[in-house]
């Protein structure tokens, strides 16, 4: 599968909730399913965008605003380049006892990446910024690297959670009042390590 989208607008319309601008799905083999957006926003009553399959993404010079998550990556790989992008706000993060199999929910967050059934996941942010009750959401064995880019949140700049590795290469993160930056680990028992790396940024 190969979609490229230029120039455009997508927009997530729903009576209820649950709407999303652009929604990838699929347990199939993802190292030939490619999604280009250059130049698009998307706007959606839920999250702007829903990444739950296997693609290799690529958001350059747009904007994402949803009024829950702006993205959400669950599976496959994602690179965001000068795009600005728009969560909820509050805090709105709730561990059901797991960080797989649909075990956490993350809302109103700019961006949020998490483990949802074992498959690997990778963000990389090049530029861009990030605004919602948190910024960015990180959690379980996904691997996340912000080279650049501006996160402004309410409660959670970043949340890096659960065997999370993130690196901060650039970025510059503030909140209006709670945590800059908040790790948490999963304890001795477990074989995941939760990491962050600050090689650059504020």
């Amino acid at each position: 599968i190969s979609i490229t989208v230029k120039n455009a607008t997508l927009k997530g319309i729903t009576d209820g909730t649950g709407a999303n601008g652009l929604y990838v799905n699929g347990n199939v083999d993802g190292s030939n399913n490619t999604i280009k957006l250059n130049d698009v926003t998307i706007v959606s009553d839920g999250d702007g965008i829903y990444q739950a399959g296997i693609a290799a993404t690529t958001v350059t010079c747009g904007s994402v605003e949803g009024e829950n998550c702006g993205i959400i990556v669950a599976a496959g790989e994602m690179t965001i380049d000068s795009t600005d992008v728009t969560g909820g706000k509050g805090s709105g993060y709730e561990d059901k006892g797991g960080s797989t199999g649909g075990a956490v929910e993350v809302d109103n967050t700019a961006l949020a990446v998490m483990e949802h059934a074992h498959v690997p996941v990778k963000v990389t942010v090049k530029d861009g910024t990030f605004e919602g009750g948190a910024g960015v959401t990180a959690v379980g064995d996904v691997e996340v690297t912000l080279e650049d880019g501006t996160v402004d949140a309410e409660e959670y700049g970043m949340r890096v959670l659960d065997g999370a590795e993130v690196t901060l290469d650039g970025a510059d993160v503030t909140v209006d009042n709670g945590y800059g930056v908040y790790v948490r680990g999963l304890g001795d028992d477990s074989d995941m390590k939760t990491v962050l790396n600050v090689e650059s940024g504020s």
